[in-house]
Protein backbone atom coordinates (compact mmCIF):
# COMPACT_ATOMS: atom_id res chain seq x y z
CA UNK A 1 0.00 0.00 0.00
CA UNK A 2 1.22 3.62 -0.61
CA UNK A 3 -0.50 6.78 0.64
CA UNK A 4 -0.21 9.00 -2.83
CA UNK A 5 -2.27 11.65 -1.46
CA UNK A 6 -2.61 12.44 2.79
CA UNK A 7 -6.14 13.86 4.45
CA UNK A 8 -7.33 17.19 3.94
CA UNK A 9 -5.40 19.05 6.43
CA UNK A 10 -8.32 20.62 8.41
CA UNK A 11 -9.31 16.57 8.76
CA UNK A 12 -5.89 15.58 9.49
CA UNK A 13 -6.07 18.20 12.43
CA UNK A 14 -8.83 17.28 13.72
CA UNK A 15 -10.24 14.15 13.11
CA UNK A 16 -9.17 11.47 15.53
CA UNK A 17 -7.82 7.81 14.00
CA UNK A 18 -10.16 5.57 14.66
CA UNK A 19 -9.20 2.73 16.75
CA UNK A 20 -9.48 -0.61 15.37
CA UNK A 21 -11.71 -3.53 17.47
CA UNK A 22 -12.83 -7.19 17.25
CA UNK A 23 -16.07 -6.28 15.02
CA UNK A 24 -16.97 -6.77 11.32
CA UNK A 25 -15.92 -3.59 9.18
CA UNK A 26 -17.31 -3.00 6.00
CA UNK A 27 -15.74 -0.40 2.67
CA UNK A 28 -17.45 2.96 3.82
CA UNK A 29 -20.05 4.16 1.23
CA UNK A 30 -17.39 7.15 0.85
CA UNK A 31 -14.96 5.28 -1.13
CA UNK A 32 -14.65 5.54 -4.62
CA UNK A 33 -12.12 2.84 -6.29
CA UNK A 34 -10.40 3.43 -9.61
CA UNK A 35 -8.64 0.72 -11.65
CA UNK A 36 -4.71 1.41 -12.84
CA UNK A 37 -2.49 -0.79 -14.76
CA UNK A 38 -0.29 -2.00 -11.82
CA UNK A 39 -3.37 -2.25 -9.33
CA UNK A 40 -6.24 -0.07 -8.22
CA UNK A 41 -6.89 3.24 -6.18
CA UNK A 42 -9.11 4.25 -3.40
CA UNK A 43 -10.01 7.37 -2.90
CA UNK A 44 -11.94 8.71 0.56
CA UNK A 45 -14.47 11.44 0.17
CA UNK A 46 -14.69 12.28 3.50
CA UNK A 47 -11.11 13.31 3.85
CA UNK A 48 -9.56 13.33 0.46
CA UNK A 49 -6.90 10.77 1.51
CA UNK A 50 -5.66 8.39 -1.90
CA UNK A 51 -4.15 5.08 -1.29
CA UNK A 52 -2.80 2.82 -4.11
CA UNK A 53 -2.76 -0.89 -3.45
CA UNK A 54 -0.92 -3.56 -5.87
CA UNK A 55 -4.07 -6.04 -5.95
CA UNK A 56 -6.57 -7.39 -3.32
CA UNK A 57 -3.87 -9.21 -1.12
CA UNK A 58 -2.52 -5.76 -0.56
CA UNK A 59 -5.70 -4.24 0.48
CA UNK A 60 -6.73 -6.92 2.89
CA UNK A 61 -3.03 -6.79 4.59
CA UNK A 62 -3.83 -3.46 4.99
CA UNK A 63 -6.96 -3.86 6.81
CA UNK A 64 -5.45 -1.36 10.01
CA UNK A 65 -4.61 1.28 8.04
CA UNK A 66 -7.90 1.60 6.66
CA UNK A 67 -9.97 1.47 9.53
CA UNK A 68 -7.79 4.17 11.06
CA UNK A 69 -8.12 6.45 8.14
CA UNK A 70 -11.53 6.00 7.84
CA UNK A 71 -11.82 3.84 4.91
CA UNK A 72 -13.06 0.90 6.64
CA UNK A 73 -16.31 1.60 8.83
CA UNK A 74 -18.42 -0.75 11.86
CA UNK A 75 -20.85 -2.65 9.41
CA UNK A 76 -23.13 -2.45 12.68
CA UNK A 77 -24.75 0.80 14.71
CA UNK A 78 -22.44 3.01 12.51
CA UNK A 79 -24.90 5.80 10.53
CA UNK A 80 -22.22 7.74 8.32
CA UNK A 81 -24.44 9.73 6.99
CA UNK A 82 -25.18 11.64 10.20
CA UNK A 83 -21.08 11.11 10.49
CA UNK A 84 -20.74 12.95 7.58
CA UNK A 85 -22.99 15.69 8.93
CA UNK A 86 -21.62 15.88 11.99
CA UNK A 87 -18.49 16.97 10.33
CA UNK A 88 -19.67 19.33 8.31
CA UNK A 89 -20.86 21.09 11.05
CA UNK A 90 -17.56 20.89 13.00
CA UNK A 91 -16.14 22.11 9.26
CA UNK A 92 -18.27 25.41 9.73
CA UNK A 93 -17.44 26.21 13.07
CA UNK A 94 -13.49 26.16 12.36
CA UNK A 95 -13.74 28.22 9.40
CA UNK A 96 -15.81 30.89 11.48
CA UNK A 97 -18.20 33.42 10.68
CA UNK A 98 -15.71 36.56 9.81
CA UNK A 99 -16.49 37.86 6.52
CA UNK A 100 -13.16 37.05 4.40
CA UNK A 101 -14.63 37.27 0.63
CA UNK A 102 -16.12 39.55 -1.09
CA UNK A 103 -17.86 39.12 -4.62
CA UNK A 104 -18.16 43.35 -5.28
CA UNK A 105 -20.68 43.80 -8.60
CA UNK A 106 -18.79 47.20 -10.02
CA UNK A 107 -21.72 47.60 -12.87
CA UNK A 108 -24.74 45.66 -13.63
CA UNK A 109 -23.60 47.15 -17.65
CA UNK A 110 -21.74 45.26 -20.12
CA UNK A 111 -20.28 46.11 -23.62
CA UNK A 112 -21.42 42.31 -24.74
CA UNK A 113 -25.32 41.23 -25.53
CA UNK A 114 -24.99 37.65 -25.17
CA UNK A 115 -28.03 35.97 -25.55
CA UNK A 116 -27.84 33.99 -22.89
CA UNK A 117 -26.74 36.40 -19.96
CA UNK A 118 -29.05 35.62 -16.97
CA UNK A 119 -28.72 39.34 -15.91
CA UNK A 120 -30.43 40.32 -19.48
CA UNK A 121 -33.41 42.97 -18.22
CA UNK A 122 -32.04 44.24 -15.11
CA UNK A 123 -31.60 47.72 -14.85
CA UNK A 124 -27.73 48.38 -15.77
CA UNK A 125 -26.31 50.68 -12.88
CA UNK A 126 -23.03 51.43 -11.96
CA UNK A 127 -21.28 52.06 -9.10
CA UNK A 128 -20.53 55.21 -8.38
CA UNK A 129 -17.15 56.62 -6.97
CA UNK A 130 -19.11 57.86 -3.65
CA UNK A 131 -20.60 53.76 -2.92
CA UNK A 132 -17.23 52.62 -4.13
CA UNK A 133 -15.68 54.44 -1.10
CA UNK A 134 -18.23 53.27 1.14
CA UNK A 135 -17.69 50.01 0.15
CA UNK A 136 -13.62 49.79 0.78
CA UNK A 137 -14.30 51.55 4.32
CA UNK A 138 -17.07 48.79 4.96
CA UNK A 139 -14.33 46.06 4.14
CA UNK A 140 -11.50 48.03 6.18
CA UNK A 141 -13.59 48.17 8.57
CA UNK A 142 -14.49 44.57 8.76
CA UNK A 143 -11.01 43.01 7.96
CA UNK A 144 -9.41 43.57 11.24
CA UNK A 145 -5.83 42.32 10.36
CA UNK A 146 -6.79 39.57 8.19
CA UNK A 147 -6.44 39.51 4.00
CA UNK A 148 -9.30 39.50 2.51
CA UNK A 149 -10.62 38.30 -1.11
CA UNK A 150 -12.29 40.08 -3.66
CA UNK A 151 -13.90 38.74 -6.83
CA UNK A 152 -15.05 41.48 -9.41
CA UNK A 153 -17.79 40.83 -11.10
CA UNK A 154 -20.65 42.42 -13.21
CA UNK A 155 -22.24 43.23 -15.93
CA UNK A 156 -18.55 43.38 -17.19
CA UNK A 157 -16.98 44.98 -14.20
CA UNK A 158 -14.11 46.28 -16.16
CA UNK A 159 -16.46 48.85 -17.76
CA UNK A 160 -16.38 50.29 -14.29
CA UNK A 161 -12.62 49.62 -13.73
CA UNK A 162 -12.19 52.98 -11.93
CA UNK A 163 -14.25 52.06 -8.73
CA UNK A 164 -11.36 49.21 -8.68
CA UNK A 165 -8.95 51.72 -8.26
CA UNK A 166 -10.95 53.61 -6.03
CA UNK A 167 -11.32 51.08 -3.56
CA UNK A 168 -7.93 49.14 -4.22
CA UNK A 169 -6.41 52.30 -3.10
CA UNK A 170 -8.27 52.92 -0.17
CA UNK A 171 -7.44 49.39 1.15
CA UNK A 172 -3.63 50.28 0.29
CA UNK A 173 -3.76 53.62 2.45
CA UNK A 174 -5.26 51.84 5.47
CA UNK A 175 -2.99 48.68 5.36
CA UNK A 176 -5.48 46.19 4.47
CA UNK A 177 -4.19 43.12 2.82
CA UNK A 178 -6.43 41.30 -0.07
CA UNK A 179 -5.88 39.72 -3.33
CA UNK A 180 -8.51 39.68 -6.30
CA UNK A 181 -10.34 37.87 -9.17
CA UNK A 182 -11.90 39.02 -11.73
CA UNK A 183 -14.96 37.70 -14.07
CA UNK A 184 -14.77 39.34 -17.22
CA UNK A 185 -14.87 38.56 -20.77
CA UNK A 186 -11.57 39.73 -21.11
CA UNK A 187 -11.85 42.57 -23.78
CA UNK A 188 -10.78 45.56 -22.11
CA UNK A 189 -7.52 44.13 -20.41
CA UNK A 190 -4.88 46.45 -21.85
CA UNK A 191 -1.30 46.35 -21.26
CA UNK A 192 -1.86 49.32 -19.02
CA UNK A 193 -4.82 48.13 -17.14
CA UNK A 194 -3.15 44.45 -16.62
CA UNK A 195 -0.51 46.35 -15.26
CA UNK A 196 -2.75 48.29 -12.97
CA UNK A 197 -4.54 44.77 -11.87
CA UNK A 198 -0.85 43.38 -11.24
CA UNK A 199 0.18 46.71 -8.81
CA UNK A 200 -2.81 47.73 -7.54
CA UNK A 201 -5.51 45.41 -7.66
CA UNK A 202 -3.23 41.96 -6.84
CA UNK A 203 -4.96 39.66 -9.41
CA UNK A 204 -4.61 36.42 -8.97
CA UNK A 205 -6.99 35.01 -11.49
CA UNK A 206 -9.16 35.93 -14.55
CA UNK A 207 -12.09 33.51 -15.84
CA UNK A 208 -13.07 33.99 -19.16
CA UNK A 209 -15.98 32.71 -21.49
CA UNK A 210 -15.39 31.76 -24.72
CA UNK A 211 -18.27 30.98 -26.86
CA UNK A 212 -16.48 29.01 -30.09
CA UNK A 213 -14.50 30.37 -33.00
CA UNK A 214 -14.33 33.50 -34.50
CA UNK A 215 -17.01 33.75 -36.30
CA UNK A 216 -19.51 31.87 -33.87
CA UNK A 217 -18.05 34.28 -30.97
CA UNK A 218 -18.39 36.98 -32.24
CA UNK A 219 -21.93 36.31 -33.38
CA UNK A 220 -22.41 35.16 -30.03
CA UNK A 221 -21.15 37.91 -27.98
CA UNK A 222 -22.81 40.54 -30.18
CA UNK A 223 -20.49 43.65 -29.00
CA UNK A 224 -21.50 47.09 -28.72
CA UNK A 225 -19.62 49.21 -30.86
CA UNK A 226 -18.28 45.51 -32.18
CA UNK A 227 -15.52 46.34 -35.25
CA UNK A 228 -15.19 42.60 -36.15
CA UNK A 229 -11.57 42.17 -33.86
CA UNK A 230 -12.66 41.42 -31.02
CA UNK A 231 -11.57 37.65 -30.82
CA UNK A 232 -8.12 38.31 -31.65
CA UNK A 233 -8.04 41.18 -29.18
CA UNK A 234 -9.25 39.09 -26.51
CA UNK A 235 -6.94 36.39 -27.39
CA UNK A 236 -4.32 38.40 -27.34
CA UNK A 237 -5.06 40.01 -23.70
CA UNK A 238 -5.22 36.32 -22.41
CA UNK A 239 -1.60 35.77 -23.61
CA UNK A 240 -0.52 39.10 -21.91
CA UNK A 241 -2.33 37.78 -18.72
CA UNK A 242 -0.69 34.65 -18.65
CA UNK A 243 2.85 36.44 -19.20
CA UNK A 244 2.20 38.23 -16.78
CA UNK A 245 1.72 35.11 -14.26
CA UNK A 246 -2.03 35.86 -13.89
CA UNK A 247 -3.61 32.68 -13.83
CA UNK A 248 -6.84 32.34 -16.98
CA UNK A 249 -9.69 30.06 -16.71
CA UNK A 250 -11.49 30.10 -19.83
CA UNK A 251 -15.19 28.59 -19.68
CA UNK A 252 -16.86 27.06 -22.75
CA UNK A 253 -20.63 27.43 -22.50
CA UNK A 254 -21.86 24.35 -24.46
CA UNK A 255 -25.16 23.14 -26.09
CA UNK A 256 -25.54 19.95 -28.30
CA UNK A 257 -25.37 22.26 -31.26
CA UNK A 258 -21.74 23.61 -30.50
CA UNK A 259 -19.98 20.89 -29.38
CA UNK A 260 -17.63 20.00 -32.84
CA UNK A 261 -17.25 23.88 -32.62
CA UNK A 262 -15.58 23.95 -29.17
CA UNK A 263 -13.40 20.54 -29.75
CA UNK A 264 -11.91 22.81 -33.11
CA UNK A 265 -11.84 25.87 -30.52
CA UNK A 266 -9.84 23.88 -27.94
CA UNK A 267 -7.40 22.85 -29.93
CA UNK A 268 -6.79 26.49 -31.07
CA UNK A 269 -6.12 27.21 -27.65
CA UNK A 270 -3.89 24.57 -27.09
CA UNK A 271 -1.89 25.24 -29.91
CA UNK A 272 -1.71 28.88 -28.88
CA UNK A 273 -1.31 28.73 -25.32
CA UNK A 274 1.01 25.76 -24.95
CA UNK A 275 3.60 27.19 -23.04
CA UNK A 276 1.68 28.44 -20.13
CA UNK A 277 0.85 25.78 -17.10
CA UNK A 278 -1.59 28.79 -15.52
CA UNK A 279 -4.24 28.28 -18.10
CA UNK A 280 -7.18 26.00 -17.96
CA UNK A 281 -10.20 25.72 -19.94
CA UNK A 282 -13.44 24.05 -18.43
CA UNK A 283 -17.29 22.95 -20.29
CA UNK A 284 -20.46 23.84 -18.65
CA UNK A 285 -23.94 23.48 -20.34
CA UNK A 286 -25.14 26.83 -21.30
CA UNK A 287 -28.79 26.11 -19.63
CA UNK A 288 -30.27 24.32 -16.82
CA UNK A 289 -32.46 21.77 -19.57
CA UNK A 290 -33.20 18.42 -19.63
CA UNK A 291 -30.38 16.28 -20.08
CA UNK A 292 -30.84 14.16 -23.02
CA UNK A 293 -28.43 11.14 -24.30
CA UNK A 294 -27.66 12.98 -26.87
CA UNK A 295 -26.45 16.20 -24.70
CA UNK A 296 -25.23 13.62 -22.07
CA UNK A 297 -22.83 12.42 -24.68
CA UNK A 298 -21.70 15.84 -26.07
CA UNK A 299 -20.97 17.07 -22.70
CA UNK A 300 -18.42 14.09 -22.46
CA UNK A 301 -16.84 14.35 -25.72
CA UNK A 302 -15.94 17.91 -25.15
CA UNK A 303 -14.68 17.33 -21.31
CA UNK A 304 -12.42 14.61 -22.04
CA UNK A 305 -11.37 16.19 -25.06
CA UNK A 306 -9.91 18.97 -22.75
CA UNK A 307 -8.71 16.60 -20.41
CA UNK A 308 -6.60 15.14 -22.84
CA UNK A 309 -5.58 18.33 -24.38
CA UNK A 310 -4.37 18.87 -20.27
CA UNK A 311 -6.52 21.95 -20.42
CA UNK A 312 -8.44 20.85 -17.61
CA UNK A 313 -6.61 20.66 -14.27
CA UNK A 314 -7.53 18.45 -11.80
CA UNK A 315 -9.34 19.25 -8.65
CA UNK A 316 -7.14 19.25 -5.60
CA UNK A 317 -9.41 20.96 -3.15
CA UNK A 318 -10.50 19.61 -0.24
CA UNK A 319 -13.27 16.70 -0.09
CA UNK A 320 -15.49 17.21 2.18
CA UNK A 321 -18.21 20.29 1.48
CA UNK A 322 -18.79 22.47 4.26
CA UNK A 323 -21.18 24.80 1.94
CA UNK A 324 -22.42 25.05 -1.39
CA UNK A 325 -21.04 28.68 -2.37
CA UNK A 326 -20.87 31.99 -0.80
CA UNK A 327 -24.72 31.93 -0.93
CA UNK A 328 -24.96 29.61 2.59
CA UNK A 329 -21.17 30.51 3.77
CA UNK A 330 -20.94 33.05 6.89
CA UNK A 331 -17.81 34.52 5.15
CA UNK A 332 -18.51 35.59 2.19
CA UNK A 333 -21.08 38.60 0.91
CA UNK A 334 -22.27 40.07 -2.32
CA UNK A 335 -22.20 43.61 -2.95
CA UNK A 336 -24.02 45.24 -5.80
CA UNK A 337 -23.55 48.26 -7.81
CA UNK A 338 -26.13 50.56 -5.40
CA UNK A 339 -24.73 49.68 -2.04
CA UNK A 340 -26.83 46.87 -1.30
CA UNK A 341 -25.76 43.35 0.43
CA UNK A 342 -26.55 39.77 -0.78
CA UNK A 343 -25.56 37.08 -0.63
CA UNK A 344 -25.61 35.31 -4.16
CA UNK A 345 -24.74 37.27 -7.29
CA UNK A 346 -28.16 35.73 -9.03
CA UNK A 347 -29.77 37.66 -6.55
CA UNK A 348 -28.67 41.46 -7.80
CA UNK A 349 -32.34 43.01 -7.36
CA UNK A 350 -34.08 41.33 -4.62
CA UNK A 351 -33.38 39.45 -1.46
CA UNK A 352 -30.94 41.53 0.08
CA UNK A 353 -29.68 41.10 3.78
CA UNK A 354 -28.56 44.81 4.14
CA UNK A 355 -26.66 47.33 2.44
CA UNK A 356 -23.11 48.74 2.88
CA UNK A 357 -24.26 51.41 5.13
CA UNK A 358 -26.20 49.22 7.76
CA UNK A 359 -24.77 47.96 11.12
CA UNK A 360 -27.06 44.66 11.30
CA UNK A 361 -27.77 42.28 9.06
CA UNK A 362 -31.29 40.28 7.96
CA UNK A 363 -30.77 37.26 9.83
CA UNK A 364 -34.02 36.09 8.40
CA UNK A 365 -32.91 36.29 4.96
CA UNK A 366 -29.05 34.77 5.55
CA UNK A 367 -30.82 31.34 7.15
CA UNK A 368 -32.75 31.45 4.04
CA UNK A 369 -29.69 31.27 1.94
CA UNK A 370 -28.73 28.33 3.96
CA UNK A 371 -31.99 26.22 4.19
CA UNK A 372 -31.35 23.24 1.98
CA UNK A 373 -33.63 19.91 0.66
CA UNK A 374 -34.18 17.11 2.57
CA UNK A 375 -31.45 13.43 1.94
CA UNK A 376 -33.34 11.87 -1.36
CA UNK A 377 -33.17 7.74 -0.92
CA UNK A 378 -30.41 7.56 -3.63
CA UNK A 379 -27.63 9.69 -0.56
CA UNK A 380 -27.92 6.54 0.95
CA UNK A 381 -25.98 4.67 -1.64
CA UNK A 382 -23.89 7.77 -3.44
CA UNK A 383 -20.42 8.07 -2.71
CA UNK A 384 -20.72 12.06 -3.32
CA UNK A 385 -22.99 13.09 -0.41
CA UNK A 386 -19.79 14.79 1.53
CA UNK A 387 -19.42 16.63 -1.51
CA UNK A 388 -23.27 17.48 -1.84
CA UNK A 389 -25.08 20.19 -0.47
CA UNK A 390 -28.19 20.99 -2.43
CA UNK A 391 -29.52 24.94 -1.43
CA UNK A 392 -33.70 25.58 -2.22
CA UNK A 393 -32.78 29.22 -3.06
CA UNK A 394 -30.23 28.00 -5.80
CA UNK A 395 -31.25 29.25 -9.25
CA UNK A 396 -30.22 26.12 -10.64
CA UNK A 397 -32.66 22.65 -10.59
CA UNK A 398 -31.16 20.52 -7.36
CA UNK A 399 -33.86 19.96 -5.67
CA UNK A 400 -33.58 16.12 -7.00
CA UNK A 401 -30.27 14.08 -8.07
CA UNK A 402 -29.72 12.76 -11.59
CA UNK A 403 -27.60 10.23 -13.34
CA UNK A 404 -25.96 13.30 -15.55
CA UNK A 405 -24.44 14.81 -11.75
CA UNK A 406 -23.33 11.90 -10.36
CA UNK A 407 -21.39 11.16 -13.69
CA UNK A 408 -20.33 14.61 -13.52
CA UNK A 409 -18.23 14.26 -10.34
CA UNK A 410 -17.85 10.51 -10.91
CA UNK A 411 -15.77 11.90 -13.64
CA UNK A 412 -13.81 14.68 -12.03
CA UNK A 413 -12.69 12.04 -9.21
CA UNK A 414 -11.59 9.65 -11.47
CA UNK A 415 -9.09 12.80 -13.68
CA UNK A 416 -8.08 13.40 -9.82
CA UNK A 417 -7.33 10.38 -9.18
CA UNK A 418 -5.42 9.60 -12.35
CA UNK A 419 -3.59 12.68 -11.74
CA UNK A 420 -2.59 11.58 -8.39
CA UNK A 421 -1.52 8.02 -9.74
CA UNK A 422 0.61 9.59 -12.57
CA UNK A 423 2.15 11.91 -10.40
CA UNK A 424 3.45 9.06 -8.07
CA UNK A 425 4.62 7.04 -11.58
CA UNK A 426 6.75 10.31 -12.77
CA UNK A 427 8.66 10.04 -9.35
CA UNK A 428 9.80 6.60 -9.68
CA UNK A 429 10.97 6.88 -12.93
CA UNK A 430 8.23 4.84 -14.40
CA UNK A 431 6.70 6.96 -16.60
CA UNK A 432 7.80 10.22 -18.36
CA UNK A 433 6.67 13.63 -17.15
CA UNK A 434 4.49 15.17 -19.75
Amino acid sequence: MKCLKEEDTWIKNGLIRQPVNNQPYRLSTFVVRFPVNDGFLLFNTVTGCILFFENEQDFHNSKETLIQNWFLIPSENFDEHLWVDYLRDKKREIKGGEIKSYLIMTTMGCNARCFYCYEKGRKPISMTEQTAIAVSNMIIADSSSKKVRISWFGGEPLVNSKVINIICKNLEKHNCAYSSNIISNGLLFSEDLIDQAINQWHLQRVQITIDGTEKNYLSIKAYKHGHGDEFQKVMHNIENLLKNNISVSIRLNQNYGNTNDLIILSEYIKDKFAKYNTLSVYNRLLFDEKITDDLYIAYFKLKHKLQKLHLSKPYYGEALRSNQCMADSDTSLVITPNGKIGKCEHFSESNFIGSIYDKEFDQQMISQFKETYEKLPSCNTCAFYPRCVRLKMCPSPIDVCTDFIRADYLDDIHYMMNACYKKYKVSLGAIPRT
